[in-house]
């Protein structure tokens, strides 16, 4: 069994969604950020750092936390969603990797300057707009040339990238709307019935940031 501590933003989605897939079963412990829950020395204890999403397997005696590190605990554990050779492997790491070191961090800033600042701050606002768009037509182009992101199947990569489309693009003005592969693609990895459950669990009582 997984103790598994999230927020049902785009970054626990994802680690959701790792679950769901690999079949692992898990309890939910939502941490409420807004109320200071993940700096509460209850859950330092699980995490020092302080931040979501984290999981504890019982079965390995393992703490990991972060998406990516997640997705590769999971993904390892259970033989599956990596590929069967070098190369494949090698496209999982690099699509992986540009969502969870550039995509995922890029929408956090877009999220702080555009919507949690007191204040609107031209530069930061314009460089992390730009920096979301740059990044999304990078998969988009991708996205011309594959079906997935590594190539012709689901992998570790499309479920990362998942929330990206689906949550913190939702965000932008004008949503996917330029970039009709990744919305092919979203509409594809929707359809898959862990994806589904993933994005459908909720955090009762934790007030989740927009």
């Amino acid at each position: 069994m997984i103790d598994f501590y999230w927020v049902p933003t785009a970054n626990g989605q994802r680690a959701a969604i790792l679950l769901e897939e690999t079949g692992e079963q898990y309890r939910l412990h939502p941490v409420d950020l807004m109320r200071g829950e993940h700096l509460a020395p209850e859950y330092l204890a699980v995490n020092p750092v302080g931040k979501t999403p984290t999981l504890v397997d019982a079965e390995t005696g393992v703490t990991v936390y972060g998406t990516l590190a997640i997705g590769l605990y999971l993904c390892d554990k259970h033989g599956m969603l990596l590929g069967d050779s070098l190369t494949t492997r090698a496209a999982v790491y690099h699509w992986a990797g540009l969502v969870a070191s550039d995509l995922g961090p890029a929408f956090t800033g877009q999220y702080i300057f555009n919507v949690m600042a007191p204040e609107r701050l031209e530069f930061p606002v314009r460089y992390f707009d730009e920096q979301v768009v740059r990044l999304l037509s990078a998969l988009e182009h991708r996205l011309t040339e594959t079906a997935f992101l590594a190539g012709e199947a689901y992998s570790l990569a499309d479920a990362l990238a998942y929330p990206a489309a689906a949550t913190s693009a939702a965000r932008l003005p004008e949503g996917l709307q330029p970039f009709p592969a990744l919305q092919r693609w979203q509409h594809t990895v929707a359809e898959r019935p862990a994806v589904q459950r993933a994005m459908a669990l909720s955090a009762e009582g934790v007030d989740v940031p927009a």
